[in-house]
């Protein structure tokens, strides 16, 4: 089981990539920066993704229009 101490530096260490052990800073190699960076990437390709899909019906159906040709 981990105890409350653990939990804590472990968020810390995962929010800041910094942890307090006895009063002194410990700093991780950036694991924790890197890991927020891939997350970062991730929810924009997501945000991405998100908004061509909902314009893509907007789109096809301009596309749609402009291709008709008046009679």
């Amino acid at each position: 089981m981990i105890d409350r101490t653990t939990f804590d530096l472990c968020i810390a260490e995962h929010a800041t990539g910094v942890a307090q052990i006895n009063g002194a800073a410990w700093r991780r190699e950036g694991e924790a920066r890197r890991s927020i960076r891939a997350m970062a990437a991730i929810a924009l390709v997501a945000l991405v993704t998100l908004l061509d899909a909902a314009a893509s019906p907007t789109r096809q159906r301009d596309t749609a229009l402009m291709s008709t040709k008046p009679a």
